[in-house]
C-alpha cells in the first residue's frame, strides 16, 4: 500500500515540525524560528506543480490535447494528475507563505508541514496561542490548518482544528456546518479572502469550546453511549433495543462492529486521559474515545491515519460521533 506522507528515494520524508515528535511520529524535527526557506526545504515542499498539454501517438504520429493537461514535480517530473487546462494550481510555497503572513500578523506558531501521496497533497499547520482548559486539567489547544490537492481530489481548505494535549487527539471545530473555508480549483486562490474567512471562524471555535465543556458535564450511561455511536457510525435499522449487554454483542450486527467495540472499550477505561473528570463518563469522554480510535489506531499505519484524520472519512466520522453527542447535552 502506498505511504500517505511522501517519502523520497533518499528516504526523507516530504514533512517538517517544531517541538515534540507528532502522534504519527513522522517528519523533520526544526527548530523554533527556523525561516520559510528552511521550512520549505525540509517540509519537502521545495518545488512547483509544472503542466503540460497532454501528448499522445496515433500510427507514429505524436497529437496534442490541449484542453487537458498533465500536471508533474518540478524536481522529479513524476506525474500527479491530469486535468482540464482551467485547473487554477496552488502551489506548495503559495502554502508556505500563506501562512508565513498568517503567522507573522496574528502572532502564530508554524508548528507542521509537509506533502501526502508523492505529493499530491499538501499542507501547513500552525498553532494559535489559544487554549481551554476543561476541568483544570483538560486542555485544548487551537490550531490553524491550510491544505490543498495537485489531483482534484479536495479543494483548497482552510479550518480551524483542536488538539486534545494529554492524548493529541484532533477534532474539527466544526459548528452549524461551518468547518472550513473551501477554495475550489477552478476559481483563482486569493488569500486575503481566505485569511479575512479564517477569522470569520473564530465564532465557531468559542462555540466549540463552549460545547466541549457542556460534553464534560453531560454524564451519559453505557446504554446511551451505545445508541450515540448506533446514531453516528452505524444502522438504527439492525441495532437490536433488547441487548442489554456488553458492547461486542450490542453491536454484533452492526456494519461497523468491531470499530465500535472498540470506541466503547476506549470510553469505558481504556483511551488517553479516560480517568480525567472531563472523561469519565462522560459525552466528552466518549468524543474523545471516537477520536482517538481514529487518529491512532483505525487502519494499518499512523501515516495513512493521519491523513483519513485529516482529511478523509474518518474526520467526517469524528464529526458525527460530535453532532450526535451533542444531540444529547
Amino acid at each position: 500500500m502506498v505511504a500517505a506522507v511522501t517519502v523520497r528515494k533518499n528516504g526523507k520524508a516530504e514533512m517538517a515540525y517544531v517541538g515534540e515528535t507528532p502522534w504519527h511520529g513522522l517528519g523533520n524535527v526544526l527548530k523554533p524560528g527556523a525561516s520559510l526557506n528552511t521550512w520549505i526545504k525540509e517540509a519537502g515542499m521545495d518545488w512547483s506543480v509544472d503542466r503540460h498539454a497532454v501528448q499522445f501517438t496515433v500510427n507514429n504520429k505524436l497529437q496534442t490535447w490541449d484542453d487537458n493537461h498533465v500536471l508533474y514535480r518540478s524536481d522529479s517530473r513524476k506525474p500527479l494528475a491530469v486535468v482540464s487546462d482551467g485547473y487554477q494550481i496552488v502551489q506548495p510555497r503559495q502554502v508556505m507563505e500563506f501562512f508565513r503572513d498568517l503567522c507573522e500578523t496574528n502572532k502564530m506558531t508554524m508548528e507542521t508541514a509537509g506533502t501526502l501521496f508523492g505529493g499530491r497533497r499538501y499542507w501547513a499547520l500552525a498553532r494559535t496561542g489559544h487554549q481551554f482548559a476543561i476541568g483544570g486539567k483538560d486542555i485544548v489547544k487551537q490550531y490553524v490548518m491550510l491544505a490543498t490537492s495537485c489531483d482534484g481530489s479536495m479543494a483548497t481548505t482552510g479550518k480551524h482544528t483542536s488538539v486534545r494535549v494529554v492524548c493529541n487527539n484532533t477534532l474539527t471545530a466544526a459548528m452549524k456546518g461551518h468547518d472550513a473555508i473551501r477554495v475550489r480549483h477552478t476559481s483563482i486562490f486569493d488569500e486575503t479572502e481566505v485569511k479575512i474567512e479564517l477569522g470569520l471562524l473564530e465564532a465557531d471555535w468559542a462555540e466549540f469550546q463552549a460545547n466541549a465543556k457542556s460534553l464534560a458535564a453531560r454524564k451519559i450511561t453505557k446504554n446511551a453511549a451505545v445508541n450515540i455511536l448506533v446514531d453516528a457510525l452505524g444502522d438504527r435499522e439492525a441495532f437490536d433495543r433488547d441487548i442489554k449487554k456488553d458492547a461486542v454483542e450490542a453491536f454484533s450486527k452492526q456494519p461497523f462492529a468491531t470499530g465500535m467495540a472498540k470506541i466503547m472499550a476506549l470510553f469505558d477505561g481504556a483511551a488517553m486521559g479516560a480517568d480525567l473528570t472531563s472523561s469519565k463518563g462522560t459525552a466528552w469522554g466518549l468524543v474523545n474515545a471516537a477520536t482517538q480510535f481514529f487518529d491512532h489506531e483505525a487502519g494499518r499505519n499512523q501515516d495513512r491515519r493521519l491523513a483519513k484524520a485529516w482529511f478523509g472519512k474518518n474526520e467526517d466520522k469524528k464529526l458525527a460521533v460530535l453532532k450526535e453527542a451533542l444531540e444529547v447535552v
